[in-house]
């Protein structure tokens, strides 16, 4: 620190302007502290001024002499000037100018808040000694969900010791450490599920080690959604995929979707334009992809950004694929629903078939067995000549555990009345007619045939 202080006795008609600055380099800020207990106050109203340069336009700070204060200036240089309020006998003055270098001022920094989705750079001050501090770092743009953190260089400006640490925490009091940084010449990456972390360090050493570099890049949700591979789901109810709102700008995917379950004969898709936001255009000529192969080559549909459509596809998985770019003035979102059609939804929509031929037909509920199958269909012949229908129903080989009952009749109303039989006690008949109507209802859970 160093003393500015006026003669004593104080001289009369006192008006200085002087110029302050230190050399050294690794001076980044001054404090500029004013003892009360030595400021006269026979003319309260003298007045003090610094600057940044040597003009009264360019101030850090300006006050009278009854408001003296304290405060800090950036940089390591100052103008003075002192103007007393009277030309008689004049008061003195007396201040301290406390250097802060680089280290301190990284000390006391309590972090910093990012508006913007750009990669940050966070550094410490190169030879510091002691060095103790608690800084809380966040990303406020809305579109921020994560954070990749990354030591390009490694992270050995630490060396290793119980006195020594460094880590990254979801809490001001590190309760929540989210990893803890172990001294290491090899790069180091990790993940922060969250847009804000508290970094502490402390280190004890006495002699200057090494400052740190390391980089925050913000990741959004569009560059979650671009980075996804798609997903696969274990259940058979319909699933959501949302893209992110408003819309990416720019959209490069390739996602695979799949159901695991083995029955899936079929997938309905129902794609979604959102609601833009008002007065924003939705770009023109912007598809999508829906194939059977990651290469585009076996396409199922192609989708327009800004209209909605549904559409129906054999398989139980499907590629979803775009490359799309233009202007970040749109604000147009979609979003997909995956709707799995089972076999035995399928064979249940089922209405029958009229066969053209003479030959044998095999009627077949889907395998596993449904575990709650209604149905109602028509089957006939077309050939005039047929006059009798068999039905013949082959051997089991696993136990019949369901109870429930085939009927088989003319029509749908239940007229003209063939045969019902029940699932335990299946026999062969014979139909007089070139037609009938089948129908079978069981609820009987898992176990049902």
């Amino acid at each position: 620190p160093r003393n500015i202080a006026s003669p004593s006795p104080y001289c009369e008609g006192l008006s200085v302007s002087q110029h302050y600055s230190f050399s050294q380099e690794n001076i980044v800020g001054l404090s500029v502290v004013f003892p009360q207990t030595l400021i006269p106050e026979e003319n309260p109203t003298d007045l003090f001024s610094f600057s940044s340069q040597d003009t009264s336009e360019s101030f850090i700070s300006m006050f009278e002499r009854q408001s003296a204060h304290n405060f800090e200036i950036e940089g390591s240089e100052f103008y003075f000037r002192f103007d007393p309020a009277s030309v008689g006998r004049g008061d003195g003055f007396h201040f301290a100018v406390i250097p802060i270098t680089a280290c301190q001022a990284f000390e006391r920094s309590l972090g910093s808040r990012f508006e913007a989705t750009e990669q940050q750079v966070l550094t410490s001050p190169e030879s510091c000694s002691s060095l103790h501090f608690t800084h809380h770092y966040a990303f406020t743009n809305e579109t921020v969900v994560k954070l990749d953190v990354t030591f390009p260089d490694g992270t050995s400006y630490f060396l290793p010791g119980e006195e020594n640490v460094f880590r990254f925490c979801g809490d001001i009091h590190c309760e929540n450490v989210l990893m803890n940084i172990v001294p290491s010449y090899e790069p180091l990456s990790f993940r922060i599920e969250s847009t804000e972390f508290y970094l502490q360090a402390s280190n004890d050493y006495q002699e200057p080690v090494p400052g740190f570099i390391f980089l925050v890049t913000p990741v959004t949700e569009c560059d979650v959604f671009e980075a996804s591979e798609g997903q696969i789901f274990d259940t058979l109810e319909a699933q959501t995929v949302q893209a992110p709102t408003p819309f990416c700008s720019g959209l490069n995917v390739k996602q695979h979707y799949s159901f695991s379950q083995a029955q899936i004969a079929r997938v309905h898709v129902s794609f979604i334009s959102n609601q833009r936001t008002e007065g924003a255009p939705i770009p023109t000529g912007v598809s999508f992809t829906f194939s059977h192969d990651e290469q585009g080559a076996e396409q199922i549909q192609s989708v327009i950004l800004g209209m909605s459509q549904e559409f129906t596809f054999a398989g139980s998985s499907f590629y979803f694929l775009s490359d799309a770019n233009f202007g970040e003035e749109s604000a147009t979102s979609f979003s997909i629903v995956i709707t799995p059609i089972t076999e035995c939804e399928i064979f249940e929509e089922f209405e029958g078939e009229t066969f053209t031929d003479l030959g044998t037909h095999v009627i077949q509920s889907p395998r596993p067995y449904c575990g709650d199958l209604s149905v109602e269909q028509n089957y006939a012949f077309a050939d005039e000549t047929v006059v009798a229908i068999r039905v013949a129903f082959p051997p089991r080989e696993d136990p019949i555990e369901s109870i429930g009952s085939l009927t088989f009749t003319r029509d749908s109303e239940g007229l003209g009345f063939f045969k019902t039989l029940l699932v335990s006690e299946l026999e062969d008949f014979v139909i007089e007619d070139s037609r009938f109507f089948f129908k079978f209802d069981v609820t009987e859970g898992e176990n049902a045939e």
